[in-house]
């Protein structure tokens, strides 16, 4: 059967296009199927800034705690090395990291992932995202160090400390009084 004149059928409209439009139109349906495909997000050597000097036992804790509260479990992998996992709870995604750090640098390194369609040095964004948000943790828990605690800051033992001001146990708010105006 041919086609009714006027209208072409598909092999005939593939001749008619000029080539350029057929690698333009693959050009597009390739990077629409990897539109959310990046590089593996690696973390080298991010340096550790804190206004105190931290020890190598406190980086290691507050690595741990930040990882634990953004949902990672971590588990010790030995001397100044972490491997944390992540994943959703239908657990269809899956994050596998390294972690080690120095007393002056850490480094994030993506393991084993599952559902990202990792191809090679190439992942879905989510994992990165990921990786990024805990790098980003970890700086935070750095800077946020509290100044160590010593002998002077406290002050002399002879200060007394005011006591807490007496708080209604009823929980309720005092009543307010009204100025007569409206």
């Amino acid at each position: 059967m041919y086609p009714q004149s006027g209208s072409l059928g598909v092999f005939q409209m593939a001749t008619r296009f000029p080539f350029s439009l057929h690698v333009l139109c693959g050009v597009f349906l390739v990077a629409a199927l990897s539109a959310h495909a990046d590089t593996i997000w690696k973390v080298v050597d991010h340096p550790i800034v804190s206004p105190v000097p931290l020890g190598l036992e406190e980086i290691g804790q507050r690595v741990t705690a930040t990882a634990t509260r953004r949902g990672w479990a971590i588990n010790d992998d030995g001397q100044q090395k972490f491997r944390a996992r992540i994943a959703t709870s239908s657990g269809r995604y899956e994050a596998v990291v390294g972690i080690t750090y120095t007393d002056k640098a850490y480094s994030i390194t993506l393991l084993e992932s599952k559902g990202f369609r990792q191809r090679g040095d190439s992942i879905n964004s989510r994992a990165n995202r990921w990786i990024k948000n805990l790098e980003q943790d970890i700086e935070r828990a750095f800077l946020r160090a509290p100044p160590p605690v010593s002998a002077t800051s406290l002050g002399s033992a002879s200060q007394t400390i005011p006591a807490p001001i007496a708080r209604p146990r009823s929980g309720a708010f005092p009543p307010v009084q009204s100025s007569g105006t409206r």
